[in-house]
């Protein structure tokens, strides 16, 4: 009997039930402390009179303390808290060498199983970004003065984009008035299939609830990637060729009959600014709901402020003309 060696293996063995114990702890650190509350709700006499001033001070998902100041990207302000947090990185790296130790001593020759610390390390990472893109999102609620809820349903959602792909889930929703129109900001994330190969797409959207109903209009991004093209997914109006270059970054279709009105929608100066400020954004309108999709999560203070004001332009630059063709539309209705 190889004594060292039974000696030596019961050590590894005692280290990797320690290992797993203090996992445990810390799984359940974070799962029963670093949980957001579901719905936080800022209303306008309750906000400070300085947001920014107030945006630096602590702010609090749950019981547990995330960050200490406004956060200006979700990735920087990650990377800070495990800086403040080095307990979870030495935690993460004792229990990746005993595992491979453990594997190592006892020969184990299946490949597969030598990545499964680094998928755990890589899994809690992208957890923790989750949970600081939440409290990134809800700071940016109550700058608004508007709600914010971890998560969402797809319920009322009629955009060409909600009919693609499975496995839809619509997360960090914000929620407001804007002109007093409700509009609401949030994250999306589907599933497309092609043969034995599947894709997960993440895009952030906004949506604006107009007034009166619309005809359909779909403004495809050819840069986006889809996984099925939005385009050519919407069974309602026919394709339409603007002048320019524009049809280089963009495929355009609207309701029959609208032709002339989606080109008082799509004037020149629109065009410029959708391909100057705007080229990374898709725009549908669908009954009387808009949409303007962006490619991706936003997670810098800079981008998702960029997106909001160009999502501001675009609906105070398009409601006229919308409206126009909503007044063409009760008359052809009318003569019918």
């Amino acid at each position: 009997m190889d004594w060292p060696s039974i000696i030596l293996a019961t050590f590894l063995i005692s280290v990797g039930i320690a290992a797993m114990v203090l996992t445990a702890v810390v799984l359940r650190k974070i799962f029963f402390q670093f949980s957001p509350a579901e719905s936080s709700v800022a209303k306008e006499n309750d906000l400070p009179q300085e947001i920014e001033r107030n945006m630096r001070s602590e702010a609090v998902v749950g019981d547990f303390p995330l960050v200490h100041e406004s956060i200006d990207s979700v990735g920087r302000s990650a990377k800070n808290y495990l800086k403040e947090h080095p307990f979870y990185i030495i935690a993460g790296i004792s229990i990746t060498v005993v595992f491979y130790a453990i594997l190592i001593f006892f020969n184990v020759s299946l490949t597969q199983v030598y990545v499964i610390p680094a998928y755990l390390l890589l899994s809690g990472y992208l957890y923790l970004l989750k949970r600081v893109r939440h409290e990134f999102m809800r700071q940016f609620a109550i700058a608004n003065g508007f709600s914010y809820a971890a998560e969402g349903t797809l319920e009322g959602l009629a955009g060409t984009l909600f009919q693609i792909g499975r496995k839809k889930s619509v997360f960090d929703v914000v929620s407001g008035q804007y002109h007093g129109c409700p509009v609401s900001i949030f994250s999306y994330q589907y599933t497309t299939e092609q043969g034995k190969s599947s894709e997960t797409h993440d895009f952030t959207v906004f949506l604006f609830q107009l007034n009166a109903n619309m005809p359909d209009i779909v403004l495809e991004n050819k840069s986006h990637e889809f996984g099925e093209s939005i385009f050519d997914t919407s069974t309602s109006g026919v394709p339409l060729r603007l002048e320019g270059d524009f049809d280089e970054y963009f495929n355009l279709k609207v309701s029959k009959g609208y032709e002339i009105e989606a080109l008082e929608v799509f004037s020149p100066d629109v065009m410029a600014d959708l391909e100057d400020k705007c080229r990374s954004l898709s725009l549908e309108v669908v009954g009387d709901q808009l949409y303007i999709y962006k490619d991706g999560e936003v997670n810098s203070k800079k981008d998702l402020y960029t997106l909001y004001g160009c999502a501001l332009y675009f609906e105070e630059k398009l409601s006229p003309v919308l409206s126009r063709m909503k007044r063409s539309l009760d008359a052809m209705k009318g003569v019918a």
